[in-house]
């Protein structure tokens, strides 16, 4: 993104890569037919990902296949979100009884979530899901995320901790529900009994493969549907040398040299 903005300007260069931060689409759990994993599915596979990448962000990001950034200690390069495929979707919606569905989908009064909302709507109804898209300001957001009466919700996520303790527990974990983080209210025993082990393995090797399952369940049930890692990017003159990208874009300047 910043690439694009600065465009072929010589004197600058743009050092970007993914950061902690990944843009998601959030399901609440607990709320009605979205109870019924088929349903969660059927919404993952409704939407195009790669539509939403390119036309919204200019293509200028990497698809996230989880809630965790790449430079997440714990994160799996190998877990994978449902992918676009419409005829599957229709299918497990009339499976599931629900052929014509209606749905509220909030979002922060933020103008690439509205686009991304929008874009949500369109390829949804495709599928014979109804979209109401309504914009909130911030407070009147987190009220309605947190106290469970949004369907769906447009949010980013941006692990500060670069941990997977944190990253996925104060999304997911059933403790968490409602305004504390995880506004899916989501739970799951298994998904809870991995994290819980996480937190107090010590053999890092063990700990990566206990969230590495966990962000497959995570998923397989759908309570967030990963769309982009955020990028973290600065613009750097050509004279400033040294200089390393940081995924949490907390600059360092002890190395730099002119």
């Amino acid at each position: 993104i910043g690439r694009k903005i600065l465009g072929d300007r010589k004197d600058i260069r743009v050092d970007e890569i993914s950061s902690l931060g990944v843009g998601y689409l959030g399901i609440n759990t607990g709320k009605g037919a979205l109870q019924n994993k088929n349903v969660r599915k059927a919404i993952a596979m409704g939407i195009n990902r790669d539509i939403i990448i390119e036309s919204v962000l200019s293509g200028a990001v990497e698809k996230a296949n989880s809630i965790l950034g790449p430079g997440v200690v714990g994160y799996s390069k190998e877990t994978a979100p449902f992918e676009y495929n419409p005829e599957e979707a229709k299918k497990l919606l009339e499976e599931s009884g629900y052929k014509d569905l209606s749905l509220t989908l909030v979002t922060s009064n933020n103008e690439l979530r509205k686009q991304m909302a929008e874009i949500i709507q369109a390829q949804l109804k495709d599928i014979g899901i109804n979209i109401k898209i309504e914009i909130l300001e911030w407070a009147a957001f987190l009220t309605a995320t947190g106290t469970g009466k949004s369907d769906l919700f447009m949010l980013g996520w941006s692990n500060s901790s670069g941990d997977a303790d944190y990253g996925i527990g104060s999304v997911l974990h059933s403790s968490m529900k409602g305004s504390s983080g995880n506004r899916s209210f989501f739970d799951n025993p298994t998904f809870d009994a991995l994290l819980d082990k996480g937190k107090i393995e010590l053999d890092s090797t063990k700990r990566s493969e206990l969230y590495a399952q966990a962000q497959n369940i995570m998923n397989e049930e759908v309570p967030v549907l990963p769309i982009y890692f955020m990028p973290a990017s600065a613009g750097i003159r050509e004279e400033v040398k040294g200089f390393v990208q940081s995924p949490i874009n907390n600059p360092t300047f002890y190395k730099l040299s002119f």
